[in-house]
């Protein structure tokens, strides 16, 4: 039988990596002072800059209440989840995770800031990748990333440069994902 929870990360992983994109790619998308509501998309990606962790025991608790998982298996997607880490700068998303390291470029698609609710297209500078979009939810330490309604929300909480070398670290150097 297939493991519910490894199956729910390998899911989550692939709609956050699909489109990974060179290191130095660049989105295509207007500056966001250009959009119609600029000023919210650059305060909002501007929170959302730094380093960020899955919040493994909000993602635990989610998947055993919203999605059935065995509580015997919260040990392991503890663990899956403890060896993921990201580093947002402006336009990319480096994913560091055992697969090595995959950088992501986006653009911003919409913003709002009431409702702290950012849209992004990842691209990838394959044009024949599918474009992945995703709605980021920023609330002070803490990002929600939703793909669609068939894939269950990921949790990151913001982490300390510390906490991301460390985890850095723990990446094969020798791979580099996408």
């Amino acid at each position: 039988m297939k493991n519910i929870a490894i199956s729910t990360i390998t899911l989550i992983t692939l709609a956050l990596l699909a489109p990974a994109a060179e290191p130095e790619a660049k989105p295509e998308a207007k500056p966001a002072a250009e959009m119609p509501n600029g000023d919210a998309a650059k305060q909002l990606e501007k929170k959302a800059i730094g380093y960020w962790a899955p919040d493994t025991e909000a993602l635990v608790k989610f998947y055993i209440e919203k999605m059935g998982m065995p509580e015997e298996e919260s040990q392991a997607v503890t663990e899956k989840f403890s060896k993921i880490t990201f580093h947002v700068e402006l336009g990319k998303v480096h994913v560091y995770s055992e697969q090595g390291v995959a950088v992501v470029a986006y653009e911003i698609l919409a913003a709002d800031k009431a409702a702290g609710s950012l849209k992004v297209r990842a691209i990838s500078p394959d044009p024949a990748d599918k474009k992945q979009e995703l709605e980021l939810l920023i609330k002070d330490q803490q990002i929600t990333v939703m793909g669609g309604k068939d894939q269950p929300p990921f949790l990151l909480k913001k982490i300390d440069e510390a906490e991301f070398l460390k985890r850095k670290a723990a990446v094969p150097a020798n791979r580099a994902g996408g």
